[in-house]
């Protein structure tokens, strides 16, 4: 049920005395930072509280700093039937992966969420595109539950907030994104401290996967669109991790004289593909098309087969028409 308020979530919330909380697979610090955030609220007025991860890979070890990563699980490790399972910045039931499972076991399941295609699969949802990240709306139901943030989730939503809107450059970067950032900093949160561990703590190896991704770039000036790709095997020959290769969009999206960026990652076969605008396109519409989604400047999606298969299956659909 779509809710127009945080009352009913609340209500339910309050009432719980054990609660999962989880967000989509292939987490992002928006993901992370949401999820921790209101676990430690829940937990701070007295409720059990446990962080999931959608999937069975690790989280990305650059939001290790975030108070309470430590505790994340496994969805498939955790056998509790929790009296409410929340759902964060994840539109619908396929993207909580094996998660999904643990929905089902609770006895009421909620939804809070910012993507334009969410959709209706918890008993109550709240969602609001117009969020430029889901810690806004995280934040928004933190004092309705009547609690006062610390330092620690101010810095978890504030994380969540500058890597959703690429360190304020992105589109979706808005006024009340900038007011709810000036909140979060006043709670607690430091800018200078989380931009140091996000941006300026990387690794050799991600440089090393950042000069394979620039030497590849194709630019499509035709339709303006600037691709590049990734291997599975350039993470194992660069010793990178899944985090390393984090923020390799941006790369792309760099170029001047492009209004779309692509970047595709290969591994054994299935390819993942980040589409990012700076102009007025409508990625998640292309996305969609694929059997992905997302945010109308940010979308990505999951297809089977080579690069060069993938390429000919997405570039067409930039076409006027399309």
């Amino acid at each position: 049920m779509v809710v127009q308020s945080y009352d009913e979530i609340v209500r339910s919330l309050r009432s719980a005395k054990t609660v999962a909380v989880c967000g989509h697979v292939h987490p992002d610090g928006d993901c992370v930072g949401s999820v921790l955030a209101l676990v430690a609220a829940l937990k701070s007025i007295g409720i059990e509280a446990t962080p999931l991860f959608a999937d069975d890979s690790n989280l990305l070890d650059m939001y290790r700093f975030m108070p309470g990563y430590e505790s994340f699980i496994s969805s498939s490790g955790y056998t509790g039937n929790p009296d409410v399972f929340v759902a964060l910045d994840t539109p619908n039931k396929v993207r909580l992966g094996s998660a999904g499972d643990v929905l089902g076991r609770a006895r009421v399941s909620v939804a809070v969420d910012h993507h334009p295609d969410t959709e209706d699969f918890v008993d109550y949802c709240f969602s609001d595109h117009g969020a430029a990240a889901c810690a806004m709306l995280v934040w928004d139901l933190i004092h309705k539950l009547e609690v006062g943030p610390d330092a620690g989730i101010s810095t978890c939503c504030y994380t969540a907030l500058v890597t959703d809107t690429g360190s304020f450059q992105f589109q979706n970067t808005s006024a009340e994104a900038l007011l709810y950032a000036s909140d979060f900093c006043r709670a607690g949160a430091n800018p200078s401290d989380i931009a140091t561990r996000v941006y300026q703590s990387r690794t050799y190896a991600s440089m090393q996967l950042e000069s394979r991704v620039a030497s590849r770039v194709v630019i499509d000036r035709v339709r303006r669109i600037a691709y590049s790709w990734v291997t599975h095997e350039d993470y194992v020959e660069c010793g990178a991790t899944k985090s390393d290769g984090e923020n390799l969009s941006d790369t792309v999206r760099s170029l001047a004289g492009i209004d779309i960026a692509i970047l595709l990652r290969s591994d054994d076969g299935i390819v993942r593909g980040s589409i990012r605008a700076k102009d007025t396109t409508d990625v998640s519409r292309i996305a969609q098309m694929l059997g992905g989604g997302g945010h109308v400047a940010a979308a990505g999606f999951t297809l089977a087969g080579s690069i060069e298969d993938v390429l000919g299956t997405l570039l067409p659909l930039f076409d006027e028409g399309n």
